[in-house]
């Protein structure tokens, strides 16, 4: 006998929303996605620089590693608060936004190979990378938006 309060479908059961707060919070998705991504990015950034300060190191890896880390976290904040913003079909939502981020690295790509900014390229790249993790965590219910998972992984 199973406890009615443990139960995985009462769990995902949430309280209903309001319509009109649900309509202020998809009208936020993209906006505060965004105002939260580039807040994570700075942050990011001024603590790469902080760990470059201190160790005085501009090798190559510092140049790469200030180039992958801020990106790859700026994508991951970007699709994690659009799931994480939107009132319903967060996971769906979390798709989207990964596939933004792909369109955006496809069309960047295309202008850093031609003027050959290669270390910028392997920024987008990671910042794709940061997306496709975010994506998958989110879909496999591994990532917490408070939304019902697709994919139900085997528990051993």
């Amino acid at each position: 006998m199973s406890d009615p309060l443990l139960d995985a479908e009462t769990l995902n059961q949430r309280p209903e929303i309001a319509t009109w707060k649900q309509l202020l919070l998809w009208i936020a998705v993209l906006p505060g996605s965004l105002l939260a991504s580039m807040i994570v990015h700075a942050i990011a950034k001024a603590l790469v620089w902080l760990s470059s300060s201190v160790s005085g190191d501009d090798s190559w890896w510092q140049m790469i590693f200030a180039q992958v880390v801020p990106e790859g976290i700026w994508a991951y904040a970007f699709v994690f608060c659009a799931a994480f913003i939107a009132p319903r079909a967060k996971v769906i939502v979390a798709i989207i936004f990964g596939a933004i981020v792909l369109a955006l690295v496809v069309l960047a790509a295309i202008g850093l190979v031609r003027d050959h900014r290669w270390l910028d390229l392997v920024g987008d790249i990671s910042g794709l990378v940061g997306a496709i993790i975010a994506v998958v965590s989110i879909v496999t219910g591994e990532q917490d938006v408070g939304q019902r998972t697709i994919y139900q992984p085997v528990r051993r």
